[in-house]
């Protein structure tokens, strides 16, 4: 898995709706998202809001507060994803994240990496392309019997 590390990921100053205690958090270390693959090929999309708590700079808790229909397909991920993070200064708290899963419209000949955009620890959107169906050319003959 990519690791995102010692990169200015987050700095929350000015940014618009974080909370006051959100202006000093700063994520550390993180790993890259994913678009699930079985939801990438049947072209799902979801958002996914999740409540995190974090003890110590360390995530110790992320429960799913509301998705949209299919995103029990994303929510293993998006909780693993989730509990990479971790924080500068030891901080206690929790918040609200979102993730966004979307599909950018084009069809490719193989499967791609996601565009992924981070505005962490607030919102997590991660865009794939839909792999173009292989089609067999030949019938499938059945089993003699």
């Amino acid at each position: 898995m990519k690791v995102l590390q010692g990169v200015a990921l987050a700095m929350l100053v000015g940014c618009p709706g974080a909370p006051a205690y959100a202006q000093a958090l700063f994520v550390r270390r993180a790993e890259v998202p994913r678009y699930p693959d079985l939801a990438l090929a049947a072209g799902l999309v979801a958002t996914i809001q999740v409540t995190v708590t974090v003890k110590e700079g360390a995530v110790t808790d992320a429960t799913v507060l509301t998705a949209t229909a299919s995103g029990r397909f994303f929510q293993p991920s998006t909780l693993a994803n989730i509990r990479t993070w971790e924080f500068d200064g030891g901080v206690d708290t929790s918040f609200v994240t979102t993730f966004s899963y979307e599909l950018s419209g084009t069809v490719t000949e193989e499967l791609e990496n996601p565009r992924v955009e981070l505005q962490l620890p607030f919102h997590v959107r991660v865009v794939g392309a839909r792999v173009k169906p292989h089609v067999v050319r030949e019938p499938i003959q059945p089993p003699n019997r």
